[in-house]
């Protein structure tokens, strides 16, 4: 009968790189052989040892991936986010510094190059409608109205001054007549420097472009009525009832000749 073999466990240090004997088949002497059981089970033990060393080794590379995903993802969110801080700053920035609107006038203030060239292409123009001594007067009606075509209004640029004696008549208009007390408008004009005149309250344009109806009712207006709203000379209609004017109707209304054939109604007082 054939000895028994016994088997021994060797302690050698684990390298993951190239495979390694953990156990092997010492017969118990030296003219007995190992028989297929017995290398059956030597695997068996290899086998019980080396897989859990690898599936140890495989959880940490697991966790260490885990890790690193986990990084990359939290690094690529906070770079989208900066992008879309980035744009949206550089949105603002744009917006606060760009040099001239879609009127082709500046949105920040004027150079004084720029303030010299508009006030004196704008005056020049002017003073062949309105009485140019009125302009030597910085508190008079026309002056005010001139002072603020020049520096606030952004709907007239140098290269298009069709609108320029109506803008002109309209806000003379306001400066005579208390136009800070109107209700629907704001003070200093702000918004009205970006509107077309069509487009504000009280104010009626026929297809052209041209004021045909100015309707100020309880505007709480006061003063005098400007010569200059004859500059209006598409005017049909005038209805400012109600209001506190004082003085005699301008001579210049009467040489409206649509005003005088329509059928709205004109009141002054």
């Amino acid at each position: 009968m054939a000895a028994v073999p016994t088997y021994s466990m060797h302690n050698a240090p684990v390298d993951t790189e190239r495979p390694v004997v953990l156990a092997s088949v010492v017969p118990f002497d030296d003219n007995d052989v190992a028989t297929p059981t017995d290398q059956a089970l030597q695997v068996v033990a290899v086998m019980a040892v080396v897989v859990p060393i690898e599936e140890s080794q495989n959880d940490k590379r697991g966790s260490l991936c885990d890790s690193t995903v986990k990084l990359t993802w939290l690094v690529g969110a906070l770079m989208i986010l900066l992008v879309l801080l980035g744009v949206a700053l550089a949105t603002v920035l744009s917006g606060n510094s760009d040099g001239d609107n879609e009127s082709g006038i500046p949105a920040r203030p004027l150079s004084l190059e720029e303030y010299r060239r508009r006030f004196a292409v704008f005056r020049s123009t002017l003073a062949i409608e309105s009485d140019p001594s009125a302009f030597f007067d910085p508190n008079s009606p026309q002056s005010q109205a001139l002072q603020w075509l020049v520096s606030q209004d952004q709907t007239i640029t140098l290269d298009n001054l069709d609108r320029l004696t109506q803008r002109y008549a309209i806000m003379v208009l306001f400066y005579a007549c208390g136009g800070e007390n109107w209700s629907g408008y704001l003070t200093p004009l702000s918004q009205e420097g970006e509107t077309n005149e069509c487009d504000l309250p009280d104010f009626t344009c026929d297809e052209f472009g041209s004021i045909v109806y100015v309707k100020l009712i309880n505007q709480e207006m006061v003063g005098r009525l400007p010569d200059e709203i004859g500059l209006l000379t598409a005017l049909a209609g005038l209805n400012l009832a109600n209001n506190d004017l004082e003085g005699t109707i301008p001579d210049a209304l009467f040489r409206l000749s649509n005003l005088g054939k329509s059928e709205v109604y004109f009141r002054c007082f």
